[in-house]
């Protein structure tokens, strides 16, 4: 990639970036508005959204750190 390139690709970056922190900004006129309305429409969604059953094959694990730490079963404990 030449260098005119990479200067272009991070003034992009730069730009979006600036312009999510400015719609965080608290005085930044209406965009607050459109961020509390996208949160309140992601919330709905969340809430009344389809509710699919789960497929009666699915097994869902809860792996903490202590089980990643036990030690290697032998083969007559399997």
């Amino acid at each position: 990639m030449s260098r005119h390139r990479r200067i272009v690709v991070a003034l992009i970056c730069a730009v979006c970036a600036g312009v999510v922190i400015a719609g965080h900004w608290p005085g930044a006129p209406f965009v607050p508005a459109i961020w509390e309305q996208e949160q309140d429409y992601q919330d709905y969604v969340q809430r009344q959204g389809r509710k699919a059953k789960t497929h009666p094959e699915f097994v869902f694990l809860g792996i903490d750190q202590t089980t990643l730490e036990l030690p290697p079963f032998l083969p007559e404990e399997l």
